[in-house]
């Protein structure tokens, strides 16, 4: 049975979907019936062991448990042993978070939305070889990451909702090894120190004018970010807002040398007086995928023409002329592009757009979309 049939169904259902180049399913919701039904084999026959969710009865059985879901107020009885254990998710804040030292064999350690999680809670992580990804979403309580997680190779860590409460300790920042996404809180000011984190790949949700002039200078240095979503909010601006811009510039300019590949900008007016600028003059510039969103584009910026590997972009557009229609159809990799207008414009190059997109080596996908 395929994808859309269990949709047309109402086994599933979208639950988000990814508009940016049409509509893409990113995540689904399980028929209430459906999901009872998965979760109760998964139980019966040993996959998973649920605990804290009312109705839901774990067999009596001696086998090795291999996954573990803590949820809402649960706490791992007496006699199970959880020696074997493969995976630790942890759901919500009135949960008893088990001592790690009782989990030696973990790949997987999740903390979702617990806001009772503690420095002491994460003691013996470091012990903790065969972990492969960490993941912290909204821990505000907790200060400080463990120096020990430096010990563990190849380790992916997750961090959504980063404060710069959470310390980073130097060790783990320059541990090569290691693989760091940090999620920001609207209206956040990162820790200038996070410039210096060689082991971070994403860095998401980073309001441009909450940051220090230091600290997007030093963005640049970060060698193997390879996606960066940025927010320029006018109303966070001030008189020096123009410095702000070319450090940022730079940097991005810097980080697109270094394999930068995913670039989000989420602006809300004066799109135009960041864009004038040479943001990529190095033709080497490795970037495959660049979203705009939030202000108008008056016209396509000749330094896209330099952006060779581009496969997807998002634009905001009020007028397209016969220059933009050259620079966009002659992008060698493109495979996607959305062009974002307002209802009432007059595109008087719509059909010349869509006839270089069709004679393209790529036939690229072409959406429009008016601005919500």
């Amino acid at each position: 049975m395929c994808f859309n049939e269990l949709i047309n169904r109402s086994l599933i259902r979208p639950m988000e979907i990814d508009r940016t180049f049409g509509d893409q399913v990113e995540s689904c919701r399980l028929h209430d019936t459906i999901f009872d039904f998965i979760v109760s084999k998964a139980v019966e026959e040993n996959f998973v062991t649920v605990i804290g969710v009312p109705g839901v009865v774990n067999p009596d059985s001696k086998g090795k448990v291999r996954r573990v879901s803590l949820q809402n107020d649960g706490e791992i009885p007496l006699g199970l042993d959880v020696s074997h254990a493969r995976s630790l998710h942890v759901f919500g804040s009135n949960a008893k978070i088990p001592s790690l030292l009782e989990c030696q064999l973990l790949r997987v350690l999740d903390f979702n939305e617990c806001l009772q999680l503690e420095d002491d809670h994460l003691a013996g992580v470091g012990n903790l070889w065969h972990l492969k990804y960490l993941r912290f979403k909204h821990a505000h309580a907790l200060t400080k990451l463990p120096e020990q997680v430096a010990r563990l190779r190849h380790l992916e860590i997750d961090i959504y909702g980063y404060n710069k409460v959470m310390e980073i300790p130097v060790i783990i920042q320059q541990q090569l090894t290691c693989y760091v996404t940090l999620s920001v809180d609207d209206y956040v000011t990162v820790t200038d120190e996070v410039a210096e984190m060689q082991v971070l790949w994403v860095l998401e949700g980073l309001n441009v004018y909450t940051q220090s002039i230091q600290f997007l200078e030093r963005l640049g240095q970060l060698k193997n970010l390879r996606k960066l979503s940025i927010l320029f909010n006018s109303y966070d601006s001030g008189d020096n807002w123009e410095e702000y811009a070319e450090k940022l510039i730079y940097s991005i300019c810097e980080l697109s040398k270094a394999g930068l590949e995913s670039l989000h900008i989420d602006m809300n007016e004066a799109t135009n007086e960041y864009f004038e600028g040479p943001w990529f003059p190095d033709p080497s510039c490795g970037l495959r995928e660049l979203t705009i969103h939030g202000g108008v584009v008056s016209k396509v910026p000749a330094w896209m023409a330099s952006l060779i590997k581009l496969e997807k972009l998002y634009i905001p557009m009020d007028t397209i002329m016969e220059q933009d229609v050259e620079i966009l159809g002659a992008l060698p990799s493109l495979h996607h592009l959305c062009i974002e207008h307002d209802k009432d414009a007059k595109l008087e190059l719509k059909a010349a757009m869509e006839k270089a997109m069709k004679e393209h080596p790529n036939r690229p996908t072409l959406v429009w979309k008016f601005y919500d």
